[in-house]
């Protein structure tokens, strides 16, 4: 907002039920109230508010409307917005009046079209609307829904897991390569539906992915495997053997599945 100086950025991490909305609704009219007291035309569409949920930002725009009435109907109710020492635009809501706070609701309500309390979603829908060319994107593209979303990643996954040749006749080594990191990843889970795994396997991957997107820092090899070897298992291991030498630490175990341990032994190719 250009004319009220610069105001500070500011995170709020806090839990659910914590008084987040509460905070940043009255930094909401006292950025409004801020652009009264500088003279400034009020504009609240200027004011972006978003959270995660649809049902947060109702709740913001039900906050706002409740606390601009009270506080223009009594001067308790608008010292009390003003009442968070932490908040460093309350000396602001300190100044206004009651017959300032019915200002601010008129202009609120008169701008209820043009304001935008919604999610994170939302507005960056807005943006990519506003720009698509520029995230090479055509004008008419939609955010998904819910059961859109479930159809398109069970084409994904059918895309994964279907066995495809090449002209070559030859397996897609890249298809082969993510199977088998899929498979080592959830080795002993106890889930037998496969796209739950996946799903499971792909959100866990997908936040680290946004912590540390460089593509160097991906499947490095000589980083992930000690001396830069890329195998699991050393070639030229005599498994009887060493089947005997896995029973006979284990009979130092109080407890032992000998039925599980004799059943991977048989079916270990």
């Amino acid at each position: 907002m250009p004319g009220i100086g610069n105001l500070p950025n500011e995170m709020i991490l806090a839990s659910a039920g914590s008084g987040k909305t509460w905070q940043l609704t009255n930094r909401y009219i006292a950025l409004m109230g801020l652009q009264l007291k500088s003279g400034l035309p009020v504009a609240p569409e200027r004011i972006i508010a978003v959270t995660f949920t649809r049902k947060a930002a109702g709740e913001f725009f039900d906050s706002i409307l409740v606390k601009l009435a009270g506080a223009a109907a009594d001067p308790k109710n608008a010292a009390a917005l003003a009442s968070d020492p932490n908040d460093p635009l309350s000396a602001t809501l300190a100044t206004l009046t009651p017959k300032d706070f019915e200002t601010l609701l008129r202009v609120f309500i008169s701008r209820i079209p043009r304001l935008f309390l919604g999610t994170l979603d939302s507005f960056f829908a807005n943006v990519l609307r506003a720009f698509p060319a520029e995230f090479g994107l055509t004008s008419d593209f939609q955010v998904m829904d819910e059961y859109q979303t479930e159809v398109a990643k069970a084409r994904v996954y059918q895309s994964v897991f279907e066995r495809r040749i090449s002209s070559a006749r030859e397996e897609n080594p890249a298809q082969d390569a993510f199977l088998e990191a899929f498979r080592r990843a959830t080795f002993g889970k106890s889930e037998v539906k496969i796209t739950r795994q996946l799903d499971g396997f792909i959100e866990e991957l997908h936040d680290l992915y946004l912590s540390a997107p460089d593509p160097k820092l991906w499947g490095n090899a000589p980083a992930i495997w000690e001396g830069g070897g890329e195998d699991w298992f050393v070639t030229g291991i005599d498994f009887e053997e060493e089947f005997v030498r896995l029973f006979r630490a284990l009979q130092t175990l109080a407890k032992v599945d000998w039925k599980y341990w004799e059943e991977f032994r048989d079916e270990l190719p």
